[in-house]
């Protein structure tokens, strides 16, 4: 075949793809609503050109576009659209991302650059259009409009967000807005909560942008939430500090938590020591023994859980050893509680050790609850080996309580008072 014959094919399939094109766009805004009677032509509908500016002939964009889809490279095909993109408008935004909405980093592409043109159209396209919405449903893509626009005008997009109908995107578009203006301006940021109302500070209390921010500046985070007021926002953010603060200065983590409103300040020293026991125990607990008999009560029950997954025996001989009446009752409750279906073995040895009364029923009771649903066979031996007496009759109701077909459970009943008889 000639070379004019070759020219000649790639003139009509640039054609047939343009009509593709053409013919898609047409459909979507057909189905955004054109009054009845009205028709697109396809063609018209792609526009003269995907890229402004350019000296291409019409409808080269629309090729270009459909280059686009076709390409097999993945590398060629993201480098295509970042020429597209870069050099679109915010008009031009809007048909790429609805033509590529299901392609996720290529709509990331295409809001971030929208994002720079015109962040308060493409929050509006966001919240009102069905395809706007569904994109919405990705917080990637809220991160990429609200990155750029908690930059160029947070003060719009704090009005913008608040005016969103959606209470549930609201809440996403606030968390996102301060999240991103923490690391651009954590003053301003400050200052933007201070200024929310109690509903919307509650939900900035469950994000967290700002434990990833305060983990590079702790001190400065420290000294940014001394200047708010006290809220739910404020405690949480400051145990989401000391959490992390604690782990690498857990002595300048609890200063800080001590100057804390009193509602405060016992939460923010528990995670603090929480944090301090991740990096080093021994040293954690050591500061926990030192501690007056009310605070070493309230952290020994972090430091108990985590010993009590090592050496359940060893966390049991600390709360001996260091806690007294209804602390140590507690404390051993809560240790029965988590260690039973882990180690029953152990907690059985704890549970035999009690002398009689309340606590050794109850965790008689806990364990055999715990240790029946998942081993009922050991439980059994066990069970049988308690002396009669009320720590029995609490083994025997925590077996009832178990998930056991109701044959087993009275095969079970059966065997131990066989075993009691003489």
């Amino acid at each position: 075949m000639s070379a004019d014959g070759y020219r000649i094919i790639a003139r009509v399939t640039a054609s047939i793809g343009a009509l593709v094109v053409g013919m898609a766009v047409g459909m979507a805004l057909r189905d955004r609503g054109m009054p009845d009677g009205q028709s697109i032509d396809p063609i018209q509908a792609a526009g003269p050109s995907m890229v402004e500016g350019s000296d291409a002939r019409p409808h080269a964009g629309r090729v270009r576009l459909e280059q686009l889809r076709q390409q097999s490279n993945l590398l060629d095909r993201r480098r295509h659209l970042l020429q597209l993109t870069s050099q679109a408008t915010a008009a031009r935004c809007r048909e790429l991302l609805i033509q590529c909405q299901d392609d996720e980093q290529a709509s990331l592409q295409i809001v971030a650059r929208w994002a720079e043109l015109d962040p308060k159209g493409l929050h509006t396209f966001l919240v009102e259009d069905k395809i706007g919405m569904e994109l919405a449903e990705s917080d990637a893509v809220l991160r990429a409009l609200f990155a750029a626009w908690a930059k160029s005008d947070p003060d719009g997009a704090l009005s913008a967000s608040r005016q969103t109908p959606s209470f549930e995107l609201r809440n996403r578009c606030l968390t996102q807005l301060v999240g991103n203006l923490l690391y651009l301006d954590p003053e301003a940021a400050v200052t933007m909560v201070q200024g929310l109302h109690a509903q919307e500070e509650e939900v900035l209390g469950q994000f967290r942008e700002f434990a990833d921010w305060s983990g590079t500046d702790h001190a400065g985070a420290a000294a940014l939430l001394a200047t708010l007021p006290l809220s739910k926002f404020r405690m949480r953010m400051a145990t989401d500090l000391t959490r992390r603060w604690g782990e690498t200065d857990p002595m300048a983590a609890i200063r800080f938590a001590e100057q804390l409103d009193p509602q405060a300040r016992e939460l923010a020293i528990e995670t603090a020591v929480a944090g301090w026991m991740k990096s080093d125990v021994e040293s954690a607990k050591a500061y926990i023994e030192a501690a007056d008999g009310t605070t070493r009560a309230r952290l020994g029950r972090q430091l108990v859980t985590q010993m009590a997954q090592d050496d359940p025996g060893a966390a049991f001989a600390w709360i001996d050893a260091h806690l007294e009446g209804r602390a140590r009752n507690q404390s051993i409750t809560k240790l029965i509680e988590e260690g039973s279906s882990d180690h029953p073995d152990a907690m059985a040895k704890i549970a035999d050790e009690l002398p009689p009364g309340d606590l050794k029923q109850t965790a008689v009771k806990t364990l055999a609850h715990a240790w029946f649903e998942s081993d009922h066979r050991a439980a059994v031996e066990w069970l049988t080996n308690i002396e009669p007496g009320f720590a029995l009759e609490a083994g025997l109701e925590g077996m009832r309580l178990a998930r056991l077909p109701e044959q087993l459970r009275s095969a079970i009943v059966e065997e131990i008072d066989d075993r009691e008889s003489p």
